[in-house]
């Protein structure tokens, strides 16, 4: 064969084999074969990869990453490979126990890359974290804000001066790590504003992670094919991943979007690809951890609620488990008792009602929770009314005063108090004249300081109704005019002093004092 014959024929087989390399029959395959990491050998079928690794160059291990449907974990080399989803949008690494928490703008954690899934080619995205200086801590505080529902500066202004700087300050007396997690409906749909009601957080002292609610859509330009997917888009921009967990101390937190949106309204629900994404997610969790479940509305138990079997089973596997939700614009703790006894913490609106007054419907003043996590339990938790002391745990009321105690002569002889973070598991006792006097009985009921203050706030547009709650107490007194206080103490052993007697609905219109 001669040498020009030869020199032909390889160049034919070079060519052949260069045009197999990246044909579009492998999904893992890059456009034109030619943007493969280099130092990744990408498996069959990945094409989303990177590595992982700490501040010192070293590869992170085990650190589970997923792309908001199925997770993986880094391996050797600190490198993971996923398969994406094709409604895929961020890349999503679950920050390890012993990690810091570090924010990009806004206060929002860095735990996420946005992905262009419109590409065909295989996708890369590193990520690089800071150990804790004292590995995992043993114990740390965090700070659930249930539905802030902003939707002009106004709103941002009274938000940040009447939540935000109440929550620094609570911050600033304590010595413990410290971070919050919204319960959704940062916005009040008003996706104009989306970007601009975002920088309220950067007002926040500690890293703040996000839940998606039903008012953080933008429906601009919704697909009608994938409507519930593209109406993600701006809360993902400029805030979080909808679908995503993390690890701090001894606990595993996990954030689900629970409002399933359509065009015609939305449904408080999980769906299926979130449930095969949360049980992937857990199998990573050892059941010793704390496991802490975040959604916007609450579970409780309702047959339209049809994940809830699933989702509760999952949790139950674990030693302590709890769900932290809102929506509801009230405050209390429900106990799935089907399931050992979860507990659920609805969590009262940061807004109120709407940011009319500074009071919730059921009468929980505006504020946020606190949760004290110690080793893998919840050792303390309650409910901090923004503009008091944390004392101030419920209003102990004069009667006489309120239409409808009043005006009845049995419900006149009763003294009554509303406990907003209450449930059965505490205890509520009336003190006279600094004598224990009687233990106040749960009573399901009005709080009729609420019902006559409601037709005051009234306009054209809002015309809230008085609602009743479990979480008042009353007891018949020994005395009409002795000087009436209580003692609270709560299911971790916290006592808690009400001395005020609230005569009149007054603070309700104005931040508290």
């Amino acid at each position: 064969m001669s040498m020009r014959i030869l020199a032909m024929l390889l160049f034919f087989l070079a060519a052949f084999t260069n045009c197999s390399a990246g044909t579009s029959e492998d999904p893992a395959a890059p456009d034109g074969g030619s943007d493969l990491p280099s130092d990744i050998e990408v498996e069959a079928g990945r094409n989303l990869v990177g590595k992982v690794k700490y501040a010192d160059g070293t590869p992170a291990v085990g650190v589970v990453v997923s792309d908001g449907y199925s997770c993986t974990s880094t391996d050797e080399e600190g490198v993971y490979q996923l398969t994406r989803n094709r409604n895929a949008r961020n890349v999503i690494l679950s920050y390890p126990a012993d990690c810091e928490i570090e924010v990009k703008k806004n206060q929002v954690p860095d735990f996420f890359r946005a992905i262009d899934n419109s590409q065909t080619k295989v996708l890369r995205e590193d990520f690089t974290l800071k150990r804790r200086e004292g590995g995992v801590p043993e114990s740390f505080l965090f700070y659930p804000i249930g539905d802030p529902q902003i939707k002009t500066r106004q709103q941002m202004t009274r938000f940040t001066n009447e939540i935000l700087l109440d929550l620094n300050d609570n911050v600033s007396e304590e010595t413990l790590p410290a971070f919050a997690i919204t319960l959704g409906d940062v916005c009040d749909w008003n996706p104009e504003m989306f970007e601009e009601i975002a920088t309220v957080f950067s007002n926040l002292d500690i890293p703040c992670f996000h839940v998606i609610g039903n008012h953080d859509r933008d429906w601009r330009d919704a697909d009608e094919s994938n409507y519930y997917v593209s109406t993600l888009r701006s809360f993902e921009k400029y805030y979080t991943p909808v679908n995503y967990s993390f690890n701090y101390g001894g606990a595993h937190f996990v954030i689900l979007d629970d409002i399933q949106d359509k065009s015609s309204g939305y449904e408080v629900d999980l769906n299926d690809d979130e449930i095969e994404w949360l049980r992937q997610d857990l199998s990573y969790v050892s059941r010793d951890k704390l496991l802490i479940v975040c959604v916007h509305g609450p579970v409780r138990n309702r047959a339209s609620y049809t994940k809830r079997a699933e989702l509760l089973t999952m949790m139950s596997e674990f030693r302590e488990a709890h769900i932290f939700s809102g929506h509801t614009h009230t405050n209390f703790t429900l106990f799935h008792n089907d399931f050992g006894g979860i507990q659920e913490h609805v969590t009262g609106a940061a807004c109120g009602m709407y940011w009319y007054g500074s009071i919730c419907i059921d009468g929980t003043p505006i504020g946020y929770g606190k949760y004290l996590v110690k080793g893998s339990t919840i050792k303390k938790g309650l409910y901090k009314s923004a503009g008091y002391d944390e004392q101030m745990q419920a209003r102990l009321y004069d009667q006489t005063r309120f239409k409808g105690w009043n005006d009845d002569p049995e419900l006149r002889q009763y003294v009554y108090c509303n406990v907003w973070n209450s449930n059965p598991k505490w205890t509520v006792e009336l003190y006279e004249d600094g004598e224990f006097s009687a233990r106040m009985s749960q009573w399901n009921s009005y709080d009729y300081s609420i019902n006559e203050w409601l037709p005051l706030i009234w306009d054209a547009s809002y015309k809230p109704e008085p609602v009743t709650t479990d979480r008042m107490y009353r007891v018949k007194p020994k005395s009409e005019s002795s000087k009436k206080s209580l003692k609270l103490t709560d299911p971790y052993g916290e006592i808690f002093w009400i001395d005020r007697v609230t005569t009149s609905y007054n603070s309700y219109f104005a931040p508290a004092n």
